[in-house]
């Protein structure tokens, strides 16, 4: 299913509702990316799964599947084909810039009162990462007439294997990768980015990425925009998962990610359909988990007008 998700991030610095990250209508890497979709919050589901007895957790691929829109916009303020789509979403979601989406969540008057992520840092962990991800985010701020933030990406799982374009699990993940990172600058334009690049998408990579954001303190918000059902991770992993999340809440870090397209359906452990489940590593108690809506937003000035499920 194409992505339609918004993923809320709240700094407690900032004393914002702010740091925003859209799934989005977007253009090939490199181009600018359009939010297609608004927000929900859910809660934790569930607590920490006891350990099996397995010595050697089993590792689960994690995929992401971003819907892409073909742009080829360079000018700043420009308008974009699917901004007239009608609003109903009979021809596919609406797409929104950085301006509208700032003005559809009250982030503008926010930003007017200097309150704009200033001395703070938000990790980004995603799986294998985009090579072209700073000059994206360059192009993007250019489009979007956002200043150019401190950005610094680490890999301190091992790094990725060299990126292949024409495998659609790199692919997806170098789409999300530059999605993630620009959105969360347009919400807090002058905060600092961390990307945390694991060096595949197995679950375990990224659990061993995020234990080093936790375990060296890389940053006071960590966005994690991706999941997997409960019940397709090792268990033994998922209770290691829980007591990482919980070490990040007790230096005060702010866990976020995102909470699903599918309501309660999440893709077979092996792929091939689905099942109902929570996904994880939204259900932890310690993770604030958003997303799911489709915003209905002016399609010039971006004021909010509604949103569904």
């Amino acid at each position: 299913m194409p992505k339609r998700v918004s993923e809320l991030l709240i700094t407690r610095e900032l004393g914002v509702r702010a740091i925003s990250r859209f799934r989005a209508g977007r253009a090939s890497i490199g181009a600018a990316l359009l939010a297609t979709a608004g927000l929900a919050v859910s809660g934790g589901l569930t607590g920490a799964v006891p350990a099996s007895a397995s010595a050697v957790p089993k590792a689960h691929r994690i995929t992401v599947h971003p819907e892409i829109y073909m742009a080829g916009v360079k000018a700043p303020n420009a308008t974009f084909g699917c901004q007239n789509r009608p609003m109903d979403g009979s021809h596919g979601p609406r797409c929104y810039q950085a301006a509208q989406i700032q003005n559809a969540y009250n982030i503008t008057p926010l930003l007017n009162r200097g309150i704009n992520g200033a001395g703070s840092t938000i990790v980004i962990v995603d799986a294998f990462g985009s090579p072209t991800i700073a000059s994206d985010l360059q192009t993007f701020d250019a489009v979007m007439g956002l200043p150019n933030p401190s950005f610094t990406q680490i890999t301190p799982a091992g790094s990725p294997p060299p990126f292949d374009i024409n495998d659609p699990n790199q692919f997806s993940w170098a789409v999300e990768t530059t999605l993630d990172v620009e959105w969360a600058h347009v919400t807090a334009p002058d905060a600092n980015i961390v990307l945390a690049v694991a060096p595949s998408n197995n679950d375990s990579d990224i659990l061993n990425t995020t234990k080093y954001v936790v375990d060296h303190n890389v940053g006071e918000v960590i966005s994690q925009s991706f999941g997997e059902a409960e019940a397709c991770m090792d268990p033994t992993l998922l209770s290691e998962q829980h007591a990482v999340f919980a070490d990040a809440v007790s230096k005060g870090i702010t866990l976020f990610a995102s909470s699903g397209d599918s309501g309660a359906s999440q893709p077979s452990c092996d792929g091939t359909g689905a099942l109902f489940a929570a996904s994880t590593p939204a259900s932890d108690p310690n993770v604030t988990a958003v997303g799911g809506t489709t915003l209905t937003a002016d399609p010039s000035t971006g004021a909010y007008q509604s949103e569904t499920a």
